[in-house]
Formats: structure tokens, C-alpha cells, sequence
């Protein structure tokens, strides 16, 4: 378990960082007190956290307590939210279980690397479970960003325009000039089936234009 500060593109932010290589990159007590004391140190100094992960979970050799500490990670990231702080995710191949379902899945932004396996319950528990396995493909992370389960797909060497987009809408003021209040009342009152007819219009704004 990784875990410290840095900048990128300028900004300050706080980075923990769990590898596969060790131990399937499970979360134990140790590794899991590691993140938790991060994640408070971030909302104390008033850093954006980045994740990133690479996991099967919790620790199975360490059995319950183990997974417990999954409660006090979401716990100290929900914190961190309520303290309006950014918290950024990106999912590595593979990411599941319990890390997946905690701290993998609370970010105000979530994306995944390129063919990642993404999912609470892996493939080969599933198919121990029910005798046959998942459809090809839909754990993939591909498919959860075109279902909108995820954000985006984003390369790990686009990383930087991950943590520079989100923040610079999340923390950045605002740089567009305040529009002048309207005075005066609308020409005529819409009746409901009128004003549900107008926000189903094919031509109508959505969200992502307002946020351009």
C-alpha cells in the first residue's frame, strides 16, 4: 500500500496506491489503517485524494477484521466528502470485491483503465457459484462506462487530464461572469402536460452542455 502527496499539473493532491503484485493487492488491517490515516491527513490539510487500484479484495487470511476495515475506509472517505473535498478514483485491472465495493466505488469521479476486470464478485467465484459463467464481457471496463456504471475509460498516461478536468471544476472558483438577475414574469403559464412536453425536447439542453 502506497500512499503520500504530490502535484500534479500544479495541484496538490493526496495519492494512495494498492498493488496486485502483493498478495493480490488485499486489503488487511495494516494496509487498511495505511489508507485511513491518508485519506484523514488529506481532509485535515484540505488535499483532493486520488486512488488507484488493483485488487481481489479484503484479506482473506485475516478473515472478518479484515473486511470490517473496509467500514472505517468508507467512513474516513465520507468524511472527506462532507468536508467538500475531491475524491477521484481509478480502477486497474482487476479491481473487485471489497475493495471495489468500498473505496473503489465512492469517488465524485470513477474511471478505469483499458480492459480492466471490474466487478464486485470475480468470474471464477461466480461461476463456482452458479455453474456457469458471467457473459463475455461484462465485467469489462469498457462495458460498465457504456452502461454508465463508470465515468470514463481513461489510460493511465492520461491520468493527469483526469485529475486536472474534475478539479478544475471541483476546486477551481468559478471563471464565466455572473448572468444579471431576470426581473419580471413569464408571458403565460404552461399547463403540466405543456411543461413536461418542453423538458423532453429532442433540441433541450442537458447536463452536458450546461456544464460546457
Amino acid at each position: 500500500m502506497l500512499t503520500g502527496r504530490g502535484l500534479v499539473r500544479g495541484r496538490p493532491l493526496a495519492v494512495v496506491v494498492n498493488e496486485f503484485r502483493f498478495l493480490a493487492g488485499s486489503i488487511g488491517r495494516a494496509a487498511a489503517e495505511r489508507i485511513t490515516a491518508a485519506v484523514r491527513r488529506a481532509t485535515a490539510e484540505g488535499l483532493p485524494v486520488l486512488a488507484s487500484t488493483a485488487s481481489g479484495g479484503t484479506r482473506m487470511q485475516e478473515g472478518t477484521p479484515a473486511f470490517i476495515e473496509m467500514v472505517e475506509i468508507s467512513r474516513a472517505l465520507m468524511a472527506h466528502r462532507a468536508a467538500r473535498l475531491p475524491y477521484l478514483v481509478h480502477l486497474r485491472h482487476p479491481t473487485t470485491g471489497g475493495v471495489y465495493a468500498s473505496w473503489g466505488s465512492l469517488g465524485h469521479v470513477t474511471v478505469a483503465e483499458p480492459g480492466a476486470l471490474v466487478g464486485f464478485l470475480g468470474p471464477k467465484v461466480y461461476e463456482a457459484l452458479n455453474g456457469e459463467p458471467f457473459p463475455s464481457g461484462v465485467q469489462t471496463a469498457e462495458n460498465l462506462a457504456a452502461k454508465g456504471v463508470l465515468d470514463a475509460v481513461v489510460a493511465a498516461e492520461d491520468m493527469p487530464m483526469l485529475v486536472d478536468r474534475p478539479l478544475g471544476v471541483l476546486v477551481d472558483g468559478p471563471t464565466l461572469p455572473r448572468l444579471g438577475h431576470r426581473a419580471g414574469e413569464p408571458s403565460r403559464h404552461l399547463s403540466a402536460w405543456e411543461s413536461i412536453e418542453v423538458t423532453r425536447r429532442p433540441d433541450r439542453a442537458g447536463v452536458r452542455e450546461l456544464l460546457r
